[in-house]
């Protein structure tokens, strides 16, 4: 029996400036625990991808600094925000700060999965260096790492599904 670990396409939004200076995203980025994945149309083959316990909250200080940065109009509209639920064993499952998640009396660090999914599978650059590292499957089964709904624009960073082998890396 495996463990399937599925990241699941929620949103995609839009970054811009409004009337008064602020920078924000369109749609709102929803106040929920979640992992999401940064990308600049410029920078095809970079992204950033990282998780939190409150989405809204952590992309606020980011808009800040986009906006203290100076960052033209024109770049903000190349900038795109993923959003992505995640699913263990079909069942959904909140992630904190820290990306890490307990299934079936273990532990997985889904941040770490996810990034070593888009540099090792899409091979891909992900600037949230602190997650490189190999991922090691916890389990004496295979991983199933499944990638759902995400739109064709995405087929560039977010790689085909794939398994790991029973204490596996990658």
């Amino acid at each position: 029996m495996a463990v399937a670990v599925t990241f699941d396409y929620k949103t995609k939004h839009a970054v811009e400036r409004t009337q008064s200076g602020q920078v924000v995203a369109r749609p709102a980025i929803p106040s929920s625990a979640g992992l999401y994945v940064i990308r600049n149309k410029d920078q095809a083959r970079a992204v950033y991808a990282g998780t939190s316990s409150n989405l809204q909250q952590r992309f606020k200080g980011r808009f800040e600094v986009f906006r203290e940065t100076g960052l033209t109009d024109a770049v903000l509209a190349n900038i795109r925000i993923y959003i992505i639920k995640l699913k263990i064993d079909d069942q959904a499952r909140a992630v904190d700060d820290t990306g890490i998640v307990y299934p079936r009396d273990g532990q997985i660090d889904v941040e770490n999965l996810l990034i070593r999914s888009i540099v090792a599978k899409a091979h891909c650059n992900v600037f949230n260096v602190a997650k490189w590292q190999i991922f090691r499957n916890p389990y004496a089964q295979r991983l199933d790492v499944e990638f759902d709904n995400f739109p064709h624009s995405t087929r560039y960073f977010i790689p085909n599904n794939f398994n790991v082998p029973s204490n596996g890396t990658f």
